[in-house]
């Protein structure tokens, strides 16, 4: 996906019908490990169409830390996807571009690592919208 985004993406299991238009993340333009500035909040952008209407959209966040590959949940509190302040108005309407943009408030307590970051949006039914891998590192200004 990096030609198309301009990060270093990895799909993990989008819906084929989904339509990705862009995925951003502030502070990462052309990196193929996104920075993420401990004390900062950095912002994910991912403008999408749906295929039919979505009542309810809901994010999941996982990480990997260091090499592991085994994911462990992330402490995120914007789980409901459909607040205006995301960007998202629910029920989504198939053909229009949806434009979700996230904050991710990088704690100073988090440890200096590298990671993969595990991002999903999906639908009622628990069925993946959207899942992304972005691979990151935690650093300090």
């Amino acid at each position: 996906m990096k030609g198309v985004y301009g990060l270093n993406i990895t799909d993990c299991g989008s819906s084929e019908k989904v339509k990705i238009h862009e995925i951003s993340v502030s502070q990462c333009e052309d990196e193929d490990i996104c920075p993420l500035f401990r004390g900062n909040t950095t912002f994910l952008t991912i403008r999408f169409e749906v295929p039919s209407e979505v009542k309810n959209v809901t994010a999941a966040v996982h990480g990997t830390l260091g090499d592991r590959d085994k994911f462990i949940s992330f402490p995120y509190k914007h789980r409901n996807a459909c607040k205006e302040e995301l960007g998202l108005k629910c029920p989504l309407i198939p053909g229009e571009i949806h434009n979700y943009k996230t904050p991710v408030e990088i704690l100073k307590m988090y440890p200096k690592v590298k990671a993969v970051v595990k991002w999903e949006l999906k639908e009622k039914r628990k069925k993946n919208l959207i899942c992304i891998l972005i691979p990151a590192c935690v650093v300090d200004m």
